[in-house]
């Protein structure tokens, strides 16, 4: 995914600092839109949100977190991921530095 967003150059388009990438389930599959926050109306439904802080970008690391939170915290908080909303990510525009800090966002609802 992310090899084509930079490979077609869609980063030059950005005015933003930050890169937003959602990830919703459509029948199946995982559709995932890379982009910027736009100022021209809505495109993700309100929600409450479960955030977390990330430092790295190591798969096994972010798969592991992810697991984390879907299986371990939301239950233990008595909470449900909300799949009708998309799960988005938030990272700066510049990832060149290691360990730069980005945020996970679940959409959540109370069981």
């Amino acid at each position: 995914m992310w090899s084509e967003f930079y490979e077609k150059e869609e980063d030059k388009k950005l005015q933003s600092d930050e890169i937003y990438v959602s990830y919703q389930n459509e029948e199946g599959n995982v559709k995932c839109t890379i982009g910027e926050k736009a100022d021209n109306g809505q495109l993700i439904p309100a929600s409450k949100w479960a955030c977390f802080k990330m430092n790295t970008v190591g798969d096994d690391i972010v798969n592991e977190t992810y697991s984390k939170i879907l299986y371990e915290y939301l239950p233990s908080a008595n909470l449900l991921h909300n799949y009708e909303i998309p799960t988005v990510e938030i990272y700066p525009f510049d990832m060149s530095q290691d360990g730069f800090s980005w945020e996970i966002m679940i959409p959540i609802k109370e069981k």
